[in-house]
């Protein structure tokens, strides 16, 4: 249900920011969208009503409230953070090994996306124990939040493309302002690859290894 959102949202304000004078009609598209939010709305109450999600809320919350047996109290978060920070940088950056920034983005797409993912795992742990590092911890987490914000506007972009594809392939006909619409977010994609060379080179280099490895010598 979210990317269906995320999709239609883009495509309502595309639609608006056209010139009065010439309007475009991606009504094929939108329908579809809103018809297939709704399924997955239903879809969505249908679990929510069941008795998979009550056992879920039953075992979930027994599991937060439980005495905390297995716990080490005595452990400090100046003894686990570090490890768990760096470890999860480790995770993020083994993806050097696998995106080659002097070629063609486009084809790595699918491997961008799962170091996105990496990346979402390290800024939530980052944001986690920021209070302990104050401002510095911005100079790590902005560019962080950077990095997955871009890859995640690829990734709304090839969710955008596969809708527009199924479409197609359920209508076997496209609109030409669907095309339209379908061309404009290539374009945008093209722009955004260009500067995913920089963003990489950004969190893989010593600049901001020096700068995670500042805040967790202030622990």
């Amino acid at each position: 249900m979210r990317d269906t959102d995320v999709l239609l949202g883009r495509v309502l304000r595309y639609q608006e920011g056209q010139p009065e004078d010439a309007p475009i009609d991606l009504s094929s598209l939108i329908d579809t969208l809103r018809s297939d939010r709704e399924a997955a709305y239903r879809d969505a109450m249908t679990y929510f009503d069941s008795t998979r999600y009550t056992d879920f809320k039953r075992d979930f919350a027994a599991f937060m409230t439980a005495p905390p047996n297995d716990w080490a109290m005595h452990v400090r978060v100046r003894d686990i953070a570090g490890s768990l920070i760096w470890q999860n940088y480790e995770a993020l950056r083994a993806y050097e090994a696998h995106i080659d920034t002097s070629a063609e983005m486009e084809p790595q797409s699918v491997t961008l996306h799962e170091a996105r993912i990496e990346g979402k795992r390290l800024r939530y742990v980052l944001e986690m124990f920021a209070p302990l590092f104050g401002d510095q911890a911005d100079r790590t987490l902005k560019p962080l939040v950077a990095l997955q914000e871009h890859l995640g506007a690829l990734q709304d972009i090839a969710v955008a493309h596969g809708y527009i594809e199924r479409l197609q392939e359920r209508t076997g006909e496209l609109e030409p302002d669907v095309v339209a619409y379908a061309a404009t977010r290539t374009a945008e994609s093209a722009t955004l690859f260009t500067e995913v060379p920089q963003r990489w080179e950004r969190i893989c280099g010593e600049t901001y290894r020096r700068d995670l490895a500042r805040l967790l010598v202030r622990m």
